[in-house]
């Protein structure tokens, strides 16, 4: 009697397991291409799970675009696409793959979309799963990712030379890049020049530019005479189509630091007496400051090949444009010295107009005579000292005679 309960048991056990439901769950989904863009397609994929240990028979899944009350805008299903699918039996703890092709309205605007991927059994309903599509509209975007040069001097020309990317998620062409309106209006009509204007063509053009791909642009400028040396933004105007060929316009801007420079040289105006090997001499030294700019806190070094220097280092200060000064250098020379061509090496430091240190160096080529050269110079000059001397005795003979006819 026991043994005949307890295989009804059992028996019941095992139908009552039978006829335990499925519960189909939306485990995962995913879509391609992601972002979604405006009249663009998607392939939307969703993993249909069977969270239970019992059969889930005759399962069925269905994508709804709205919810109670709201828009199916703006997506609609491809045509041939069901909106309902059947999964037909999926057994426990089993996953069943269903995809759809969707349309995305022409007129989507930038944002974050929602439909709901329900799923049930024998055609009824049972759980509604909300998914969120992200919709951003296809189009070429540029960005000036290189410029050089990074500085330019007042009153020159420079090349600007740019390297453009496309940073966006869709082709661009007819690429026109220049510098924007050169020149301002004021209320009162009076027209302000900029400082710095392109020079000869104003914009450089690229054909193309595909996703991610870089390319060089070229625009010519003028630093003008007037302009202040400082730190410029110069702005960039750029104009592009995409595929649909509808235009955009943008502005990037670009740094460039503007110099007035100080350009320094420097020569030799006396050496007295002549170099020549051991004996002293006294070197002149002009320095002049050809350049616009302003040479501040002026420091200059001497050395030399064929002497030493009683002082070598000297501070000048400031030297303004077109402006100069002197020193003496007041040479030993070796009596091992040989004679011939040899070399004075000055070296000027100075900060220009932004503080920055800069560094001249100079190489002056110097005679050191031998003691025969010399005394060959000297005679050459002897005669005229000679004839200078004989007219001043004749001049004072003359005085002393006439004079003292005179007292007589």
């Amino acid at each position: 009697m026991i043994s005949k309960n307890f295989a009804v048991i059992l028996g019941v056990l095992f139908f009552a397991a039978l006829a335990v439901a499925g519960n189909l769950e939306v485990s995962s989904t995913n879509y391609d291409v992601a972002p979604a863009s405006p009249g663009g397609t998607i392939i939307l994929w969703a993993h249909v799970f069977n969270n239970s240990n019992g059969i889930s028979e005759k399962g069925i899944v269905n994508l709804k675009f709205k919810s109670a009350g709201g828009s199916e805008f703006p997506f609609s299903l491809a045509i041939g696409e069901a909106a309902q699918k059947n999964l037909g039996n999926v057994l426990a703890n089993q996953t069943a793959l269903v995809s759809y092709k969707i349309l995305v309205d022409p007129k989507t605007p930038d944002g974050s979309y929602t439909l709901y991927i329900e799923t049930g059994e024998n055609s009824n309903i049972e759980k509604s799963t909300p998914i969120s599509i992200i919709v951003l509209k296809r189009k070429p975007a540029l960005m000036v990712v290189s410029s050089s040069p990074t500085s330019a001097e007042i009153g020159k020309t420079a090349s600007l030379q740019l390297i453009l990317q496309n940073t966006g998620n869709s082709n661009a062409l007819n690429i026109s890049i220049g510098l924007a309106e050169d020149r301002t209006v004021t209320t009162t009509g009076i027209i302000v020049e900029r400082d710095i204007v392109p020079l000869g063509a104003a914009f450089s053009n690229i054909k193309s530019l595909k996703i991610d791909e870089t390319a060089s642009a070229q625009i010519p400028l003028m630093i003008n005479p007037s302009a202040t040396a400082k730190a410029y933004y110069i702005p960039l105007t750029l104009t592009f189509y995409d595929e649909n060929r509808t235009k955009y316009t943008q502005t990037e801007y670009v740094g460039i630091k503007v110099l007035d420079n100080a350009e320094l040289g420097a020569s030799i105006s006396d050496i007295t007496p002549l170099l020549a090997a051991g004996q002293k001499s006294a070197i002149t030294v002009d320095i002049f400051n050809t350049g616009t700019g302003t040479a501040k806190y002026l420091t200059l070094s001497a050395k030399a090949d064929f002497a030493t220097f009683k002082q070598g280092n000297f501070f000048i200060g400031t030297l303004n444009s077109d402006d100069s000064d002197n020193l003496t250098l007041n040479a030993t020379v070796p009596i091992t010295e040989n004679a011939g061509l040899h070399t004075l090496e000055i070296t000027m430091k100075f900060k220009n107009e932004f503080g920055e240190e800069q560094e001249i160096v100079q190489k002056i080529p110097v005679m050191l005579y031998t003691p025969a050269e010399i005394a060959s110079q000297t005679s050459q000059q002897t005669p005229w000292t000679l004839y200078l001397i004989a007219i001043l005795a004749i001049v004072g003979i003359a005085y002393l005679i006439f004079g003292r006819k005179k007292k007589k």
